[in-house]
């Protein structure tokens, strides 16, 4: 005769179902929220606005297949090339809400650059991740977008990293734009990170916080000639520390791990692209990082734009420090450049006073 199974295992199964019945709902929630597709542009009635853009594409760029995400209410509307920052850090997610108002005065192509966000694949050859390859792909993202809009000339936008990448590209061709915007710019990207470490410590030090100040003072900012693993090892505790204190986002104390809900929530992406978010960070950094230290003073590498160069600056910017990209502005030689401090940002200016940002972007940039 059987023995009927047991208490312990009858509660084992249910608990196995209930489980299995939460993580099939959790994907199914996941999948609902990750499309990998853009919502159209409409109008307060919800109706779609006419002549207004908003596509993912994948053009091949540089040999591979890359991902643009275009909007814009109307594509007369000049084009905006968005270079993001990182290496490695696609911010779409965490900038499209407050960017929408910019939809109205461009038509915003978002880079995805080669490794990043939607752009990465383990297919990716680590020697194609060099500085002169993405400088040669931006400048094919831009030649595809004034071919594709029909235009003479676009702008081109650059953030943290974008700032790099996005000066070297302008230095190469500029006469693929009208002007350069540079939002956290990198100047001199060591005597920048000596004051991110300072700042991270002194902060630590006033707020009493023994964890974080134990943690910094365990840290060793590698020599400049230091391996990518060496200094990423140390950029991504310091950096945590530093978002922590408010030197990221200004007056605001919050964790490197509050960036999910953003992305998690974001219908740009795929479930795949989410997953992989992390794996594209550091397969860029790990490639990319060296470049930035081999230039790592732009005021001696590239002393001189020949294009109109705007840079939108937090005063509070513990991760390209404020001073040190006041210096690089100040040597600068452009026909024309001008240098805006925003009293309440910190390293996303264009998000934390997105009022104040666009009201410039209209009259000086464009004239509005």
């Amino acid at each position: 005769m059987k023995k009927s199974p047991s208490r312990f295992v009858k509660l084992f199964k249910r608990t196995a179902i209930v489980l299995f019945g939460i993580v099939l709902a959790v994907f199914i929630f996941l999948l609902y929220l990750s499309p990998g597709k853009t919502s159209p542009i409409v109008d307060a009635g919800g109706h779609v606005i006419p002549n207004s853009v908003a596509v993912i594409e994948n053009p091949t760029i540089g040999g591979i297949a890359q991902t643009l995400i275009i909007r814009g209410e109307h594509v007369q509307n000049p084009v905006l090339l968005f270079v993001h920052g990182g290496p490695g850090i696609s911010t779409f997610p965490f900038i499209k809400d407050a960017f929408k108002g910019m939809e109205k005065l461009f038509t915003i192509c978002y880079w995805e650059q080669p490794g990043a966000g939607k752009s990465y694949s383990g297919k990716i050859s680590p020697e194609s991740m060099t500085l002169d390859q993405l400088i040669q792909d931006g400048t094919e993202v831009s030649q595809y977008l004034i071919q594709k809009f029909h235009k003479q000339k676009i702008y081109i936008l650059g953030h943290s990293w974008g700032t790099f990448l996005g000066s070297f590209m302008i230095n190469k061709h500029p006469g693929l734009y009208y002007a350069y915007i540079g939002i956290g710019q990198v100047g001199n990207t060591i005597v920048s990170e000596q004051k991110s470490y300072a700042f991270a410590v002194a902060e630590a030090r006033s707020r009493n916080d023994e964890k974080a100040l134990t943690q910094l003072q365990q840290l060793k900012m590698p020599a400049p000639d230091a391996g990518s693993g060496e200094w990423y090892k140390y950029i991504m505790p310091e950096r945590k520390c530093v978002f922590k204190f408010g030197g990221a986002r200004y007056g605001v104390n919050r964790k490197i791990s509050d960036l999910a809900k953003p992305l998690i929530l974001c219908r740009e992406y795929t479930i795949s692209d989410k997953i992989y978010y992390q794996a594209g960070v550091t397969f860029s950094f790990l490639h990319l990082w060296k470049y930035m230290l081999q230039h790592k003073n732009l005021t001696v590498a590239l002393p001189e734009q020949h294009i109109p160069v705007y840079i939108f600056q937090g005063i509070h910017d513990h991760q390209t420090d404020f001073a040190v990209a006041k210096d690089y502005f100040d040597h600068l030689k452009a026909p024309v450049k001008k240098f805006y401090a925003f009293e309440h940002s910190a390293h996303s200016p264009h998000v934390e006073e997105y009022d104040a940002f666009e009201k410039i972007i209209r009259a000086d940039v464009l004239n509005k």
